[in-house]
């Protein structure tokens, strides 16, 4: 049965700063660093009907697992991304990335549907544990800007 995760942060920066860290592909294997090592990311700007067929390694140190991302939806103007991705035993992870202008910056919004079989429970509290990870590394980034 497929699980729910909804996360939210908060960014003291505008929205379109916001929206720069968190769809590009070589912030998030800095947001990651540490936690994930990704290998085959595209080195473009991500688009609408991308097909991202990746590996990545936990820790960089596990083996290589395959992993999928096809982006659904890029709408830059509304600050949201819609993709489903799917390797392993996770047959589905459906991802909702929005960001919002907030009173005191911009926040980030996840929805994220996943589905892989008897390990769904787990897979879903380490995607709650991966998703916030990425917090903090993020508000390190944004003061470069």
């Amino acid at each position: 049965m497929p699980a729910l995760i909804e996360l939210r942060h908060d960014y003291e920066t505008t929205p379109d700063k916001l929206w720069k860290v968190a769809t590009d592909w070589a912030s998030l294997e800095q947001a990651m660093k540490g936690l994930i090592k990704f290998y085959g990311l595209p080195k473009t700007e991500i688009y609408q009907g991308q097909e991202i067929a990746a590996e990545f390694s936990l820790f960089g140190i596990l083996p290589k697992s395959p992993w999928t991302m096809k982006v659904l939806e890029y709408n830059p103007d509304e600050r949201r991304i819609r993709s489903h991705d799917y390797g392993g035993p996770v047959e589905q992870w459906n991802h909702t990335l929005t960001i919002e202008r907030t009173e005191t910056g911009a926040c980030l919004k996840d929805h994220i549907i996943v589905d892989a079989g008897k390990l769904t429970p787990i897979y879903k509290q380490w995607g709650k544990f991966m998703y916030n990870y990425r917090h903090k590394p993020r508000l390190e980034m944004l003061k470069q800007f």
